[in-house]
């Protein structure tokens, strides 16, 4: 088993809980603004037990189009990027879906190093968003 050992880095001794948290946590793009919670959750159940989904809204209240959804395990996570991510795309949508791991690539690279982790300058991955789980 490939489990990701080489991608934890330093910091897991005393921040377990929020690298768990983030390894399974999914930032999915593109959707129609038209999908509820439970759209999303049907999307990804046949690659991984979700725990929970989270639209992401404008100000106003309208629904921007992408979510985050936290899977139970890494391996539903990899799966729902193997078979989802700009394989399809959805209905009223110009480009293909996009499903990628959450950590890095969406909060912490434009907000304030330390907000997503509540560590100054934490990286769990690399810059180019270290979607293989393994460097060989």
């Amino acid at each position: 088993g490939g489990l990701a050992a080489g991608m934890v880095g330093g910091g897991t001794h005393f921040d377990d809980m929020n690298e768990a948290e983030l390894e399974h946590k999914l930032f999915v793009g593109m959707i129609s603004r038209e999908m509820t919670e439970r759209d999303v959750r049907a999307l990804f159940l046949p690659y991984g037990d979700v725990r929970s989904i989270y639209l992401i809204r404008n100000p106003d209240g309208t629904r921007r189009g992408c979510a985050f959804v936290r899977m139970t395990d890494r391996e539903g996570c990899e799966a729902s990027i193997e078979a989802l991510n700009e394989r399809i795309t959805m209905e009223g949508m110009s480009r293909p879906l996009v499903v990628k791991y959450a950590d890095g690539n969406y909060k912490g690279r434009r907000r304030r190093p330390g907000v997503a982790a509540g560590i100054g300058g934490y990286a769990p991955q690399p810059p180019g968003g270290g979607l293989s789980p393994s460097a060989s």
